[in-house]
C-alpha cells in the first residue's frame, strides 16, 4: 500500500507542475466540475502569443452570438485554485478551441491542457497561426519549431520522460485533425467566420429527446420521407405535418430534426408556438427563432414582429436552415416566425406541426403530411408500455390489449 501511495502523490506533483508549477495538492472531485459554471468553449492558447490578439477576438466574437466562452484572463476570478478551474471548464466545454502559435510548447500549462482535452471526448477544432500541421506531428521526431521547447524540458528534468511523451503524442494527434491554418490578417476575419459557424453548428447539434417509447415510429419517418419530401434537395421546402392532439406530430419532427440538422448551416426547433398567441408572446418566439440562428443580442432588439420579420429576412439570406415551428394553431404564428422563402438557401427545410389544417391552406402550403393511426401491432406494444413497462402484457393480462 505504501508503494501505490507513493506513486499516486508523485503523479499528482507531476501533474500540478504541469499546470504551472502550483501546489501538489491540487484535485478535481466530480463534485467540484459540477459546482463550476459551465462553459460552450474552451480556448487554449499561449498568452503572450495571442491572448490580446486572435484568443481574445474569439472570446468577444462568440460572446456576441450568446456563446459561453472559457477565456482565462476573462473567466478565473480571484482566489480561484487555477488546475481545479481550468480542468473544470475543460471538463464542461462541448468544443475546444486550441491555437497554435510560435511559442506554445513553450509554455508546460498549454501542453497539460491539450493532453487533457483530449481526455474529455469533446471535438477539437485546431487553429495553426503562423505554424504549420508538420510542426506539431514531427516534434517527436526532433523536427520542427516546437523542439527546442523540448529540448529545454529535458535538460531541467522538471518532467518525466513520460510526461513529455504524453505532450509530444498530444500534439501529434492533434495535427491530424482538421483545423484553420493563419498565415496572415487576411487569413484571420475568414476564420472567426468559420469558427462561429463550427461553434454554432456544434452546440446547437445537441439531440432533442423524441420519446420514452418510440414504437412503429421508424416506419413514420420513411413514410414521411417517401410521401412529404421532395426528391432534389437543391429547393427550399416547407411541409406541413397535420393531425390531431397526441397523434405523434412533435415526435415525428423531433425525430427528423435530430437526422437533418448536422446538414443544415442553422437549425432551429420552436416549441408551442401556439403558446405565442398574444403579440407579446410571438416577439419572445423571434426572439427564440432569431438566438437559435446564431443572431448578435444586440440585434435582436427590436419593437415590434415587423422589425423581426425584417431581421429574420436578412438573416437567412441564402443560408441553408432547418426550421421546425411545433404546434402552430394561427395564421398570425406563421406570419411573424415563417422565412421569406425566396431568400433561403437551397435544401432548406421548413417544418410546421398542427392540429388546424387551415392554418396551413391560407399560407398556402400544399405539402402536408397527415398523421396516421398506429398499426395494431405497435397500439397494443405502446398500450403495454405504458400500462406494463413492458411490451408485451402481463401474465393473466392477454385478452385485456386485444383491439
Amino acid at each position: 500500500m505504501a508503494s501505490t501511495s507513493t506513486g499516486a502523490r508523485k503523479r499528482k506533483n507531476e501533474e500540478s507542475l504541469a499546470f504551472h508549477e502550483v501546489a501538489p495538492s491540487a484535485s478535481t472531485s466530480a463534485s467540484t466540475l459540477q459546482e463550476k459554471p459551465r462553459y460552450d468553449v474552451f480556448i487554449n492558447h499561449r498568452g503572450p502569443d495571442v491572448k490580446h490578439t486572435l484568443a481574445t477576438r474569439i472570446y468577444n466574437v462568440l460572446k456576441d452570438m450568446n456563446v459561453t466562452a472559457f477565456l482565462d484572463s476573462e473567466e478565473l476570478e480571484y482566489g480561484d485554485f487555477l488546475p481545479t478551474t481550468l480542468q473544470s471548464a475543460m471538463h464542461s466545454a462541448s468544443i475546444h478551441i486550441a491555437i497554435f502559435s510560435e511559442n506554445y510548447a513553450k509554455s508546460p500549462w498549454c501542453l497539460a491542457e491539450l493532453s487533457f482535452m483530449l481526455t474529455t471526448g469533446a471535438k477539437i477544432v485546431p487553429v495553426f497561426y503562423h505554424v504549420e500541421p508538420t510542426d506539431l506531428r514531427y516534434v517527436e521526431q526532433g523536427k520542427g519549431i516546437y523542439v527546442d521547447a523540448f529540448v529545454q524540458y529535458e535538460k531541467k528534468h522538471r518532467y518525466s520522460p513520460q510526461k513529455l511523451q504524453e505532450w509530444k503524442m498530444a500534439l501529434k494527434n492533434v495535427s491530424c485533425y482538421k483545423g484553420q491554418i493563419i498565415k496572415n490578417n487576411d487569413d484571420e476575419m475568414g476564420f472567426l467566420k468559420n469558427i462561429v459557424n463550427i461553434v454554432l453548428k456544434e452546440i446547437n447539434n445537441v439531440p432533442l429527446v423524441v420519446a420514452n417509447h418510440p414504437v412503429g415510429l421508424e416506419e413514420t419517418v420513411i413514410d414521411f420521407e417517401k410521401n412529404a419530401l421532395q426528391s432534389s434537395q437543391e429547393g427550399v421546402q416547407i411541409v406541413g405535418i397535420w393531425g390531431m392532439g397526441g397523434s405523434g406530430k412533435t415526435t415525428l419532427a423531433k425525430t427528423l430534426y435530430n437526422k437533418i440538422s448536422s446538414s443544415m448551416e442553422k437549425s432551429s426547433f420552436i416549441f408551442d408556438v401556439r403558446d405565442g398567441a398574444t403579440k407579446g408572446m410571438l416577439h419572445n418566439k423571434q426572439i427564440q427563432l432569431l438566438k437559435d440562428l446564431g443572431v448578435k443580442e444586440e440585434d435582436r432588439k427590436f419593437d415590434n414582429i415587423e422589425q423581426g420579420m425584417a431581421i429574420l429576412a436578412k438573416t437567412l439570406r441564402s443560408v441553408k436552415v432547418l426550421i421546425v415551428l411545433d404546434d402552430v394553431d394561427h395564421a398570425d404564428q406563421l406570419y411573424a416566425l415563417l422565412p421569406v422563402k425566396d431568400r433561403l438557401g437551397g435544401g432548406s427545410l421548413i417544418i410546421i406541426t398542427t392540429r388546424e389544417y387551415e392554418v396551413l391552406k391560407s399560407k398556402g402550403i400544399s405539402s402536408v403530411y397527415k398523421m396516421r393511426a398506429l398499426d395494431p401491432f405497435y397500439s397494443e406494444q405502446l398500450f403495454c408500455w405504458h400500462a406494463f413497462s413492458q411490451s408485451v402484457p402481463l401474465n393473466g393480462f392477454e385478452e385485456l390489449t386485444n383491439f
